[in-house]
């Protein structure tokens, strides 16, 4: 017994080790954006995906507040995960845990051809529970067989009922200009979303989707999360490398910003 659970523990310490190599290389904007990274405090597989990639949360600060910052929930849209990387650059204030889950969907974002939806062709910010709605599939909105059918949304919603998280933050990207998603009537504390606007000099809007936004991350998070916050953060490109470091830098001062609001 001894024996095996210490073979569990490197196999946990590898996957986590072998995760965070991946970002590394797929996120090359460390020098660039002028920051230097910090050692989380701890870096946990939360969960995997259908091809039982691991999906890697990892914490900075030991505060009470616990705040998350998510990239990459929609596969093809690279530029979240880099913002949400370097949120992890400055150090969080003492009252703050910060989570970041630099990549919600790694079987779509660790590849040549990124797409939106996981392995199995689910758009996974319409599978979540709350307001769940079936979307046809296979289509860019399909929602899955059935509500958190897919094993990547399950993994962010245990995730975020053990941490109780205060404000989480959903980047995503391709909106021109770059805006804050959110409406007064779906979030608990409107100030964070006006501090993080007018830090990021962005506007606020509702983004259409198109359809009726059913099945969103953060619909499960603002209904789920006693008193928790959350919004998104459209920014105006997909690529690895097309944000200016200056604009990197006033989304990691805007989501500090919206924190302590």
């Amino acid at each position: 017994m001894y024996m095996l659970k210490k073979v569990l523990v490197r196999r946990t310490k590898s996957i986590v080790s072998v995760s965070l190599v991946f970002i590394a290389m797929c996120t090359p904007y460390r020098a660039q954006a002028g920051f230097s990274r910090l050692q989380p405090v701890e870096s946990v597989v939360i969960g995997r995906s259908v091809s039982q990639k691991p999906i890697v949360a990892s914490r900075y600060g030991s505060g009470p507040i616990v705040v998350v910052a998510v990239g990459a929930i929609h596969g093809n849209e690279a530029s979240s995960a880099v913002v949400a990387r370097y949120i992890a650059e400055q150090k969080p204030p003492s009252e703050f845990s910060l989570w970041v889950i630099e990549v919600a969907n790694p079987d779509s974002f660790y590849t040549s051809k990124r797409s939106r939806g996981n392995f199995n062709g689910v758009d996974l910010n319409r599978n979540f529970p709350t307001l769940w709605a079936p979307l046809p599939c296979p289509a860019r909105n399909c929602s899955g067989a059935s509500p958190a059918s897919e094993p990547e949304t399950k993994a962010l919603m245990f995730f975020f009922i053990k941490v109780k998280p205060s404000m989480v933050v959903f980047y995503h990207s391709s909106a021109s200009p770059s805006v804050v998603d959110a409406s007064y009537r779906d979030v608990h504390n409107y100030e964070k979303v006006k501090k993080y606007a007018k830090a990021a000099n962005v506007r606020i809007e509702n983004v259409s989707c198109g359809l009726p936004c059913t099945g969103t991350a953060t619909q499960f998070v603002n209904e789920t999360i006693p008193a928790a916050t959350s919004f998104v953060v459209e920014l105006t490109c997909d690529g690895l490398k097309c944000l200016k470091s200056s604009v990197i830098k006033s989304h990691v001062r805007a989501f500090w910003a919206a924190a302590e609001a």
